[in-house]
């Protein structure tokens, strides 16, 4: 199951936890203030997407897994995401499981999350690949991945994106198809209860060695 403290742990390094004060590239800069002359709503409202944005795009600096496709912030907090992740799909009903090595996520953001918890399943939608097979994945066109009964008021972005990644690689997960907080495919829950295929499917962290060896002074 998704552990509520994971994102604590990996914002424990001093460069996932400083994302508000990286500077970002000239290219990022601009992309992020062109989004910000868009952005509508309350002036606090408005303060805190542009936090989030700025964040995002600041992690997308620091991790090669992650690209920012799309990046909206006219209303809700919207997000187009590439993430290199390994992810487990049935494209047939009775074929066997297909690793894929990357997804194409569809995070919203609503004003409505900064004041109350959400059910963990209102923020993350996989589009790509298809047919995902998880527990923690809807089998349907929507395929959301829920990341945890409730998330608290407030939560961060960037808490999303990392959780989104231990949950689709399987670092996390929730097989009891009796447990309410988490499982939205039983059929997916009972399939991976009775193999032993192994999980999780990739333990590569969110960071690359390759993306820590850039920040190591020469």
């Amino acid at each position: 199951m998704v552990t509520d403290n994971f994102a604590e742990q990996v914002l424990a390094a001093p460069s996932l936890a400083d994302l508000d004060r990286i500077a970002l590239t000239p290219r990022l800069q601009a992309r992020l203030d062109e989004v910000i002359r868009r952005c509508n709503g309350a002036k606090f409202w408005c303060i805190r997407k542009q936090a989030e944005a700025h964040a995002l795009l600041a992690l997308s600096q620091l991790a090669s897994r992650l690209v920012v496709v799309e990046l909206d912030l006219r209303e809700s907090l919207r997000v187009l995401l590439g993430l290199r992740v390994a992810v487990g799909c049935r494209p047939r009903p009775d074929g066997p499981l297909v690793i894929e090595d990357h997804a194409l996520l569809s995070l919203t953001y609503r004003e409505e999350a900064l004041r109350q918890a959400r059910p963990g399943y209102e923020f993350v939608q996989i589009l790509r690949p298809q047919k995902v097979w998880h527990s923690n994945v809807s089998f349907d066109d929507v395929q959301a991945l829920c990341l945890g009964a409730k998330l608290p008021a407030g939560v961060r972005v960037k808490d999303l994106v990392l959780l989104s990644y231990v949950a689709i690689a399987m670092q996390s997960h929730q097989f009891d198809e009796f447990d309410t907080a988490g499982v939205l495919n039983r059929e997916a829950a009972l399939w991976w209860q009775a193999r032993p295929v192994p999980t999780p499917l990739s333990g590569e962290p969110f960071r690359t060695a390759e993306d820590l060896a850039r920040e190591t002074p020469s």
